[in-house]
């Protein structure tokens, strides 16, 4: 089990009180840690994944969205020295090398469920300003995130045949690859070039979507796959965990607050398959995740059936 490492809080100006493991995160190393005023979430990132320009790179989007956007995101902490970046922890007492970083705890809650119409509504909302202060900000120099092209999801489409073996005989695995070479053929058409693309936060599941406020908002958390790709894609990743009814109330309000092009509206089918391959092919990975792949499993050849017709 990964602890918290002497010095990690001090280098944050954090005294605690109160240190509680989260559920949250791929990488299962997320503190919600409260000191004698505030709340402030602490992360783990496993330094031979998230290279120190990685992590600098979040919180440099983290902090300038933070100062431009009144949303419920996370702010990054600096450390006491003043500087806006990660503390490194060697790897000592067994533990890996790894960075860690501070954020303030951002108030609101998740649903536990599918949105309502104006609940979806919000969301759509929420995207609209973030890609809108995305698409006017300048990337520092040494910017480096993920980015979320054709590469990206041919290499998440072998991992996903892979991890999952016989469950996916060979009729499937024609199917899934005649509708990935039309959805990637559909995402490289909205990708440099266009003005369609910046950075996006790529990973717009319901635990990572946040409601609160007067007037209700809905706010975005963990952007640890935050990433560079086209607006649309962002768009389709959120809509790959509704049902096809709370779409449109997304895309009417998201259009109406940041303006959705007729190729991205287009696109967007093929777009929510990618983002299905991309979210399975996560979860693959992860043993206790093996039921659920196996029984969503139905619903990607759902979704490739209707791009091959």
């Amino acid at each position: 089990m990964t602890i918290l490492p002497p010095g990690i809080l001090d280098a944050f100006g954090i005294d605690p009180v109160e240190i509680a493991t989260l559920p949250g995160g791929l990488s299962r190393a997320v503190w919600k840690v409260r000191d004698a005023g505030d709340t402030f979430v602490v992360r783990r990132h496993d330094s031979s994944v998230q290279t120190l320009a990685a992590v600098t790179s979040e919180l440099a989007w983290l902090g300038a969205l933070a100062s431009d956007v009144e949303l419920p995101t996370p702010v990054p902490v600096r450390r006491v020295n003043g500087e806006l970046g990660p503390v490194a922890s060697d790897g000592a007492n067994g533990e890996p090398a790894a960075l860690w970083t501070a954020w303030e705890w951002v108030d609101g809650e998740t649903l536990g469920r599918l949105p309502d119409v104006r609940e979806a509504g919000l969301i759509g909302t929420m995207i609209a300003a973030l890609h809108g202060h995305a698409r006017s900000w300048s990337p520092p120099p040494g910017f480096l995130r993920p980015t979320y092209d054709a590469a990206h999801f041919e290499a998440a489409a072998r991992a996903l045949v892979h991890q999952t073996g016989t469950l996916l005989d060979a009729p499937a695995r024609r199917l899934l690859d005649d509708a990935l070479r039309l959805a990637t053929a559909a995402l490289s058409r909205l990708g440099l070039g266009t003005g369609q693309v910046g950075p996006i936060h790529a990973d717009l599941h319901d635990g990572n979507i946040v409601y609160g406020g007067d007037p209700r908002r809905a706010g975005a958390i963990d952007f640890g796959r935050f990433g560079w790709g086209c607006w649309a894609l962002d768009l389709a990743m959120a809509l790959h965990y509704l049902d096809d009814d709370l779409a449109e109330p997304v895309v009417a309000s998201y259009h109406a607050g940041f303006g959705l092009s007729a190729d991205g509206r287009a696109a967007l089918p093929a777009l929510r398959f990618l983002a299905a391959i991309d979210n399975l092919a996560v979860l693959s990975a992860i043993p206790e995740e093996a039921d659920f792949v196996a029984a969503e499993l139905d619903m990607l050849k759902g979704r490739a059936v209707r791009l091959v017709g």
